[in-house]
Order: structure tokens, then C-alpha cells, then sequence
């Protein structure tokens, strides 16, 4: 568009003769794309009525985006949409509807309000439409998280409007319009003192066409609204009864989505008032139908409800034999509050889940419930691939940790300890940590004891390197405990030491040294399966002499420890 058109156009809108409104109009009428658009911006800038009553006869034949045009400013045809609505020609009424919802036109629930109480207006079934629709637009122009400006000035709207609205629930006897309440519905909090009379009140007018609204409307607000009593303490009956009843999909997407997570202690008890809900009875054909976060909602609906525990119990096992992810979750985690026989074999069960939640949802609570195995399988478990049940089933073995081992150890006999210790090992994710530590500890006991420990625990391989050094320590009984724990360890380094250990200045530590090379000796030729092998050939002994009433084994010692013992060397 040309300088000169535009120049055009700013005259015609700043001009006072309202013959420049019929130029502008035709323009109109008569063009399309810029030259429209800047028409119409034209007649929005121009005073008076005459503007905006062109641009509302027209408004059904305008293109969508100059209607969106008269959007940006709606309080420009809010007067000739008045005047409209509250003519008689039907025309020009359905007009300024439509103007009034595509412009947002808020300030027109005052008018609206009157007409609904005006038994003598025409065109009651327009009022009723545009204030529903309305009320919906409002609703969520309010809560929306877009634009917090425009919120917070939605929320004034949004209670004048209820102001407005609220003696129309109050004479709900008088006009009988339902849609009136159905606003009311969308816009009011469950806080409402009106609204909280009605529900209570089987005796009100509106009463029954409330709990209709809340029972069929497929309104946001309305869905909301009912959704929100299930967080007030004080409830009315009448509320939880028609959710109780109400399964349509939409709704069910907003209940159960509010259950997905464990609902607060406000939601639990007002749950418990409901005896029955009606689509999770014997037919779950609705929750079938369930995505995953909704059939997670309905399992704990159902868990925390007044229904028969017999009847959850059956829901459950429906939903852990053919329900989705999310409420196989949901089961499995909600069975361990059901103090019943099929409970725990629906536990039982559940171990056999592909999803590794569901088997740690139940791994933990076998134990308490006496489960039989239950031991076995959690031991099982430790060892799993999936982290979720190593750690649900470490949880359930919680007393078999190092440091209540240790505790213990005084009490139990040999083959407890070494039971114990293996169970430990595999349980306690930090006991070789713990068990590294204590090897190092300043006390002559603890040290005698850890190693003692790490044999029972059979984790004297992942413990070499500690317990090779204590075979260098300055007290003669730990370095004899060191050379009999590496008995267990078949590796070089450990068979190294226990060599060099052999020619040790005390002789409790030779000899533990020495009977540990044998147990190792005696390891290999059973595992090789040579009978013939003899012991000390085994590990590869030269030489055996007396000296001192006492063996010693002599396996490929260096030439300096040999000449330490004062023997002579002999060739490979």
C-alpha cells in the first residue's frame, strides 16, 4: 500500500463528517488483503457510533482476520453490540453474538444477566449460548499460564462476573434457564457460599439442575470445579456422589490425572465417603480403555475409596494381569496396604513382571507378610540387572549389613559367619568399603577380625592388596591371620607373598604361611583333576628339607631368600 493511500485512510478516520464512513465501508465491501485491512483499522480509529455499526452489519461476511482486527480493541463494539442484543431483529442480535464471543467482550455478562431474568425477550436461546460460551472463554483466559498480566485481570473479570451470575442461581426458581447455572459453574470456586448452599440443599431450586451441570457438562471449568472438592474438608455429599457417577472420558482424564501422584491426606478422606463408584465395579471395560497416567489414577482412586476391599482386590489383579505400564505401577504399589491371602499372592506374582518397578514396588514387603522363600528370592534379587530391585531387594535385607555383622560376630558359630558373610557381601553395597577400613584400623583386634571376616565373606580376592600389606605388620598375630586369609586367594601376588611369609622371624606366621600354600595346592589339583599331581608339585615346589621339626615349601625362591635359609641353590 502507497504512501498516498495510507495518507488517504488517516484523513478519512480523523475526518468529523460521517459521510467518510460510507467511503470507508465500500472500500470494504469492494476489497481484500491490505487495503481491507487498512479500512477497517480506519473505521475502529473513527469516533462515534456510525464506525461500529457498519463493521457489526457486515460482521458475519467479514474475513476472518478483520474480524480478528476488531478483536484487538472489543470495547469499541461493545455499545452497538448492546443496542443490537436488545433490539428485535434477529439478524442483527445473532451479529452482535457473534461479534461479542470472537471479541472477547467481557463487560457484556451485566447485559446478559438481565435478558436471562427478561421473560419477555425474544431471543432467549441466543442469551443462553452466548453466555456459556462466554463464560468458557473467561475461564480460560483466567486460569491460563501464558501471559500472567492478562491473567491477573481475568481473575477480577472472572468474579465480577459471578457477582453477576449468582442471583441468577438464587431465582434459578423463577427463570428455570440451566445455562445460567452452568456459567455460574464454570466461573465460581468450590469456596462459593451460594454454590456451597445449593449442593447441600436438596431443597434449593437449583439444586438438581447444579448437580446435572456437574454430572454432564463437558465444560473445563465445570470438570475443574468438581474435581477441586475432593481437596475440601468439607466436602458436600451431593459433590462426591455425582463424581462417584460421572465416567465420561473427559473427566475421568481430569480426576485420574489429579490421582496420578498419592493424593493428600484431604483427598484420602473424602475418597473414603464414596461406597461405590460406578465404572470401577465387576465391568472394567473403562479402565481398560485407560492411558497410562489415567489408569495409574484410577487404581489409587479405587485403593483409597469406601469400596469392598474384595472388589479392589479383584480390580487389581484385572490391572496386573492386562493393564498398562502406569497401573501395573499403581498395583503393585498400592498391594502391600492389603493385609489379605490373595493380596500376597498377587505379590507373588507380581515378581514376575517384565517392568523391574513392579517387582520393587512388591520385593520389600515379603519378608514381613511371611511370605514363603521370600529369603531366597531377595538374595535372587540382589543380584538382578535392573537397579530399581537390587536396591528394593538390598531394602528388604536391610539387618544384612557389615557393620551389624561385626556387631554380631562374637555370637555366631562358624558356619553362621560364613552364611552370613556371603549374604552380606552381596547386600551391603559399601561392606567392602566398610571391610577395607576396618583392616586398616588402629586396634590389634579389629584388624585380626576384619580379616577373619573378609575370609567369611569370601572376599579375600577383592581384598588382596590390604591384606598382603598386613602381612608386613609389626604385630606376629596379624600377619598370621593375613597368611591364613590368603589361603583363599589364588592369585600370583598372593602366592608370592605367602612364599616370602615362609622364611617370616615368627614361626606362627611361617606356619600359617606354609599351610596356606598347601590349602592353595590342594585348590589347584582338585580343580585340575590329576590325581597324580602330588601337593607341593602342584605349586610348583624344588625342594622340601627338614629343619627345626618343620616343613617348608621351597617354590621358585629367589636366590637371595635361599641363601637367607643357608641351602643351596639348586637349578630349575
Amino acid at each position: 500500500m502507497t504512501n498516498g493511500i495510507a495518507t488517504t485512510f488517516r484523513a478519512l478516520a480523523d475526518s468529523r463528517n460521517d459521510a467518510a464512513v460510507s467511503v470507508v465501508a465500500r472500500v470494504l465491501d469492494r476489497s481484500d488483503g491490505p487495503l481491507a485491512e487498512a479500512a477497517m483499522r480506519s473505521l475502529l480509529a473513527r469516533s462515534g457510533k456510525a464506525s461500529p455499526r457498519e463493521i457489526l452489519a457486515r460482521w458475519p461476511r467479514l474475513d476472518g482476520s478483520l474480524r480478528q482486527i476488531a478483536a484487538e480493541r472489543p470495547g469499541r463494539l461493545s455499545t452497538v453490540c448492546r443496542e443490537a442484543m436488545l433490539g428485535a431483529d434477529r439478524r442483527s442480535s445473532e451479529a452482535a453474538a457473534a461479534a461479542i464471543l470472537e471479541c472477547n467482550d467481557f463487560e457484556q455478562f451485566s447485559l446478559l444477566a438481565k435478558l436471562v431474568e427478561d421473560e419477555r425477550y425474544p431471543h432467549a436461546d441466543l442469551v443462553d449460548g452466548i453466555l456459556v460460551e462466554l463464560a468458557d472463554q473467561l475461564y480460560d483466559g483466567a486460569t491460563s499460564l501464558e501471559d500472567y498480566v492478562r491473567q491477573r485481570d481475568l481473575q477480577r473479570v472472572r468474579t465480577h462476573a459471578v457477582d453477576l451470575l449468582q442471583p441468577l442461581v438464587e431465582t434459578f426458581g423463577e427463570h428455570g434457564r440451566r445455562p445460567a447455572i452452568e456459567a455460574f459453574c464454570m466461573l465460581a470456586r468450590r469456596e462459593n457460599t451460594v454454590l456451597r448452599r445449593v449442593l447441600r440443599e436438596p431443597r434449593e431450586a437449583a439444586h438438581e439442575s447444579t448437580c446435572d451441570v456437574l454430572l454432564n457438562s463437558q465444560r473445563l471449568g465445570v470438570m475443574h470445579l468438581l474435581v477441586s472438592f475432593l481437596d475440601d474438608p468439607y466436602a458436600p455429599l451431593s459433590a462426591l456422589d455425582v463424581i462417584a457417577r460421572r465416567y465420561d472420558r473427559p473427566f475421568l482424564h481430569e480426576l485420574t490425572g489429579r490421582l496420578a501422584s498419592a493424593p493428600p491426606r484431604v483427598a484420602v478422606e473424602n475418597l473414603r465417603r464414596l461406597e461405590s463408584i460406578i465404572w470401577l465395579g465387576t465391568d472394567f471395560a473403562v479402565i481398560d480403555d485407560l492411558d497410562e497416567i489415567s489408569q495409574a489414577g484410577a487404581v489409587r482412586l479405587a485403593s483409597a475409596s469406601g469400596m469392598s476391599r474384595a472388589d479392589v482386590l479383584d480390580l487389581l489383579e484385572h490391572v496386573l494381569h492386562f493393564g498398562n505400564v502406569g497401573g501395573r505401577r499403581a498395583a503393585s504399589n498400592v498391594l502391600p496396604g492389603f493385609d489379605d491371602p490373595k493380596a500376597t499372592e498377587l505379590m507373588r506374582r507380581a515378581l514376575e513382571d517384565p517392568d523391574p518397578q513392579v517387582q520393587a514396588n512388591v520385593l520389600a514387603h515379603l519378608r514381613p507378610r511371611n511370605v514363603q522363600g521370600a529369603l531366597a528370592t531377595l538374595v535372587a534379587m540382589v543380584e538382578s540387572p535392573h537397579d530399581l530391585v537390587r536396591q528394593a531387594a538390598r531394602e528388604g535385607l536391610e539387618e544384612f549389613n557389615f557393620e551389624r555383622f561385626l556387631r554380631s560376630w562374637d555370637t555366631m558359630d562358624e558356619d553362621v559367619r560364613r552364611t552370613t558373610g556371603v549374604l552380606v557381601k552381596k547386600v551391603d553395597p559399601q561392606a567392602l568399603h566398610d571391610l577395607a577400613h576396618e583392616l586398616s584400623a588402629m586396634s590389634r583386634t579389629r584388624r585380626i577380625r576384619a580379616l577373619a571376616a573378609a575370609e567369611a565373606m569370601e572376599a579375600v580376592v577383592e581384598m588382596e592388596e590390604p591384606i598382603v600389606a598386613l602381612l608386613r605388620d609389626s604385630d606376629h598375630m596379624v600377619r598370621a591371620a593375613a597368611a591364613q586369609a590368603l589361603g583363599s586367594c589364588a592369585t600370583r601376588a598372593a602366592r608370592d607373598a605367602l612364599r616370602d611369609a615362609l622364611v617370616d622371624r615368627s614361626v606362627v606366621v611361617q606356619e600359617a604361611a606354609e599351610n596356606s600354600l598347601f590349602r592353595l595346592a590342594e585348590q589347584l589339583r582338585q580343580s585340575l583333576g590329576e590325581q597324580g599331581v602330588t601337593t607341593h608339585n602342584a605349586i610348583g615346589a624344588v625342594e622340601t628339607t627338614q629343619k627345626s621339626g618343620r616343613s617348608y615349601v621351597l617354590d621358585r625362591l629367589s636366590a637371595e631368600v635361599i641363601q637367607r635359609l643357608g641351602m643351596p641353590q639348586e637349578s630349575e
